[in-house]
């Protein structure tokens, strides 16, 4: 990037790195995307209760906007070299690629990250 007004000639260009990525979310698996409004997804979907010692299964989902102008959701197919998925809480659980978590015997509350690379 380089300032082009008179006076900065001199000054040396900066770099900046810009990530551009399709909007996801991620969904517990047994949602169907296809009947979800997107605006309305945190209300319905945050907080999941998972029992400890068990698994259970995420999906992502892309946001499109149609040629309407209405939106919504498409799930992406997992696993996927394209998307990294962590937890925070490592004591709490662990996730796979696939979206499976599976939770340990100690409770509390975890956060699910996924990257898309």
């Amino acid at each position: 990037m380089r300032i082009l007004e008179k006076g900065y000639e001199k000054v040396q260009p900066a770099q900046i790195s810009l990530t551009i990525v399709d909007p996801f979310i991620i969904l517990p698996h047994m949602y169907d995307t296809s009947r979800l409004i997107v605006g309305y997804e945190d209300e319905i979907l945050n907080p999941t209760y998972i029992l400890p010692t068990s698994n259970f299964k995420f999906k992502l989902a892309n946001i499109r906007e149609g040629s309407d102008g209405t939106k919504k959701f498409e799930d992406i197919k997992i696993p996927s070299e394209k998307f990294k998925w962590s937890i925070q809480e490592s004591k709490l659980a662990t996730i796979q690629n696939d979206g499976v978590l599976s939770s340990q015997l100690k409770t509390g509350r975890a956060e699910i990250v996924v990257v898309d690379q």
